[in-house]
C-alpha cells in the first residue's frame, strides 16, 4: 500500500529546496539500509515561510453577518425576556384579582378599569407586530428553549434519534483516522498496514455506510410526513412550499460555513504544511455556485476539485429530495404501482452500480487506496464514478420510502403486525439482519490481508451492499415502531439523543473544518495509534457540537422561524 509521509524542517533561510532534499535523501538512504520493505517515491519539497495575509472582501462579509446576526439574537432576546415579564405581571394581576377581588371589597370602577387595563394590554402587546415577530425569530431563550426540548409526539418516531446521532459519531469517527492517515504526518507510518489488518477497525474502515444511514433516514421522513399531509389535506400538494422549504432548511447555514471555509479558515492556521493542505482542499473560489444548485457531485468532475468535497452527500440528498413526490404520489394514489416503481428503481440502482464498475474496471474503496482515489484522482475513478453518484447511492434512500409509507398507511395489512407477533419469527429477522450487517461490515476484511479483490467480487458487493445494509436498518426501525425493539429501543429512543439529533447536518458540515484546523497547522509529527486518535476523535466531536450548537441558535432556527413566519405556518 502507498502511505504518505510529510516531514517539516526548520532551516536557515539560506538553505533552499535542493539544499533540504539532498539532506531528506541521505536520511532516507540510511533508513533504506535497516528497512528493506520500504520504497520511497516521489519525493518533493516546498519551501514554506510565514505569508503576509490580506483580508479580503469575503473576509469582511463574514464579519458583517456574523455581527448582524449577534445583534438580531441580543435584540430579539431582550424582547422575548421582557414579554415574558409582561405576561408574568398580568398573570400575576389576574391571580390576584381572582384570589381577593370580592363583591363586597371591590367598588363599582373596579372591575371595569381592570378590565380595561388589560384589555388596552392585550390590544398592544409586541407580538402582534410584524417587527417585533421578526427580532423574535432571532431569541436565543425561544430557540434554545427550541433546541434542547426532548418533548415528542405519539407518532414521532423517536428510535430515528439515536440511529442519526450514532451515524454522525460515525461518519467522525471515520474521517479523524482519515485525516491521521492522508495528512502524512504520522512519525510511524510502518504501522498502518498492521493497524488495518485488525479485523474490528473494519468497523471504521466501513464509516462509509454512515452516510447510507443518513440516506436512508432521509427517504423514511420524507415519505412518512409527505403521506400524513396528503391524507390530512385529501391529496392536495403544495409544490412550492415542499422545494423552498429543503432548499431554505439547508442552503443558508451550508453557504455561510462554504464563506467562513474560503475567508476566515485561511487566518486560523500556520506551520510547515498549512498553505499547501489547505490549498489542496479550497475550491471554493471556483466552485461555490455548484454547492448552491446541489450539482457538485457532478461538475467538477475531479473530487479534489469539489467546494467543501464532503458536501456531495448534500448534493444528493437533494437530487434524491427533487424527485421523492414523483413516488410519493404513487404510493398515495396506488399502493401496488407505487412499490412495484420501487422496486424497479432499486434493481436499476444495483444494476448501474455494477455496470460502471464493469466498465471501468473499478473495485470497491478502501483505506489503502485513499491516496489514489481522492487525492491523486484523474480520469474515471471509484470515487468519482461510483461513491458520489446519485445513481449509485439512491437504493437506501428508496428503502427508506417504502418504509415510510408503510409506517403512514391508514390501512396498514395487519398480517405483517400479527406475523411479527410470534417470538420465533422475531428472532429470526433479528439473527438474518445481525449477519448481513456483520457481512457488510466486515466482507472487506481480506483486501487488508493480501487478498486481491476480483471483478465479479467488487461489483456483488458494491452492486448489493448499501442495499442490505438499508434493509438491517429497516427491521431495527420496523422492530422498534411495533413495541418490539427490547433495550434496542431503549437505547435509541433515548430522550438525550433528541437535542443532539438536531445538531447533525450542521455537525457533518462543520466537523472537517475543526480537524483541519487542528491537523494542517501542526509544527510536529503525531505518532499514530487508536488511543491518540479516539483522544482526538472526542475532542472534534465536542467542539464541533458546540460550535454547531452556537450556528444552530444563531442562523439555523431563526431562519427556520422566519419561514413559519412568513407562510404563515402555525406552531403544531
Amino acid at each position: 500500500m502507498v502511505v504518505a509521509v510529510r516531514w517539516g524542517l526548520c532551516a536557515l533561510k539560506e538553505c533552499d529546496g535542493n539544499d533540504v532534499a539532498g539532506v531528506i535523501g541521505t536520511y532516507m538512504k540510511a533508513l533504506l539500509v535497516t528497512v528493506q520493505s520500504i520504497q520511497v517515491e516521489g519525493v518533493q519539497v516546498m519551501c514554506y515561510t510565514d505569508p503576509i495575509m490580506e483580508y479580503n472582501t469575503g473576509f469582511y462579509v463574514v464579519i458583517v453577518i456574523t455581527l448582524l446576526l449577534c445583534s438580531l439574537a441580543l435584540v430579539g432576546t431582550v424582547i422575548d425576556v421582557w414579554m415574558r415579564y409582561q405576561l408574568t405581571l398580568e398573570t400575576k394581576l389576574a391571580h390576584m384579582v381572582n384570589e381577593n377581588g370580592t363583591e363586597g371589597s371591590l367598588n363599582e370602577a373596579s372591575p371595569l378599569l381592570i378590565s380595561k387595563a388589560s384589555q388596552a394590554s392585550r390590544d398592544t402587546r409586541p407580538s402582534t407586530n410584524f417587527l417585533i415577530k421578526f427580532l423574535m425569530c432571532f431569541s436565543l431563550p425561544q430557540n434554545c428553549s427550541k433546541l434542547l426540548s426532548t418533548k415528542v409526539s405519539d407518532k414521532q418516531l423517536t428510535c430515528l434519534n439515536g440511529i442519526r446521532v450514532f451515524s454522525i459519531l460515525w461518519v467522525i469517527l471515520g474521517h479523524s483516522y482519515v485525516f491521521y492517515l492522508m495528512s502524512g504526518l504520522a512519525d510511524n507510518p510502518v504501522v498502518v498496514p498492521d493497524l488495518l489488518s485488525k479485523w474490528p477497525f473494519q468497523i471504521v474502515v466501513n464509516a462509509y455506510f454512515s452516510v447510507d444511514s443518513f440516506f436512508f433516514l432521509s427517504g423514511l421522513l420524507v415519505t412518512y410526513l409527505t403521506i400524513a399531509m396528503l391524507q390530512k389535506s385529501e391529496g392536495k400538494f403544495p409544490v412550492l412550499k415542499f422545494y423552498f422549504h429543503r432548499w431554505w432548511r439547508l442552503t443558508p447555514t451550508m453557504m455561510f460555513i462554504i464563506l467562513i471555509f474560503n475567508n476566515v479558515l485561511p487566518f486560523f492556521g500556520n506551520g510547515p504544511i498549512w498553505q499547501s493542505s489547505f490549498a489542496a482542499q479550497n475550491q471554493c473560489g471556483s466552485y461555490w455556485w455548484t454547492n448552491m444548485l446541489y450539482i457538485n457531485n457532478f461538475y467538477p468532475d475531479s473530487f479534489m476539485n469539489e467546494c467543501i468535497g464532503w458536501s456531495w452527500y448534500l448534493a444528493n440528498d437533494m437530487q434524491f429530495f427533487v424527485i421523492s413526490p414523483l413516488f410519493i404520489c404513487l404510493l398515495y394514489r396506488s399502493k401496488k404501482l407505487g412499490m412495484i416503481v420501487l422496486a424497479a428503481f432499486i434493481a436499476a440502482c444495483c444494476i448501474v452500480t455494477g455496470a460502471l464498475m464493469i466498465a471501468y474496471d473499478l473495485r470497491s474503496n478502501n483505506v489503502s487506496d485513499l491516496q489514489k482515489n481522492i487525492v491523486e484522482a484523474t480520469g474515471h475513478n471509484y470515487m468519482a464514478t461510483v461513491y458520489i453518484k446519485p445513481y449509485c447511492r439512491i437504493s437506501p434512500y428508496l428503502i427508506g420510502m417504502g418504509l415510510g409509507y408503510y409506517l403512514q398507511e391508514e390501512n396498514r395489512q395487519t398480517f405483517l403486525q400479527t406475523f411479527m407477533k410470534l417470538r420465533l419469527v422475531r428472532l429470526f429477522g433479528w439473527v438474518i439482519a445481525i449477519v448481513l450487517a456483520l457481512v457488510v461490515l466486515f466482507g472487506l476484511n481480506s483486501l487488508y490481508h493480501g487478498h486481491k479483490q476480483t471483478l465479479g467480487e467488487a461489483v456483488m458487493y458494491e452492486a448489493f451492499s448499501r442495499l442490505v445494509w438499508s434493509l438491517c436498518l429497516s427491521w431495527v426501525v420496523l422492530m422498534c415502531f411495533h413495541g418490539y425493539g427490547g433495550w434496542v429501543d431503549s437505547i435509541l429512543s433515548w430522550s438525550f439523543w433528541i437535542p443532539l439529533s438536531r445538531l447533525t447536518y450542521t455537525v457533518y458540515l462543520l466537523h472537517p473544518l475543526i480537524m483541519m484546523v487542528d491537523v494542517f497547522g501542526l509544527y510536529h509529527s503525531v505518532h499514530l495509534s487508536h488511543k491518540n486518535v479516539v483522544y482526538r476523535f472526542l475532542g472534534w466531536s465536542f467542539i464541533t457540537h458546540l460550535c454547531a450548537f452556537i450556528m444552530t441558535l444563531l442562523l439555523e432556527f431563526p431562519l427556520g422561524n422566519l419561514e413559519k413566519l412568513i407562510f404563515g405556518r402555525q406552531r403544531k
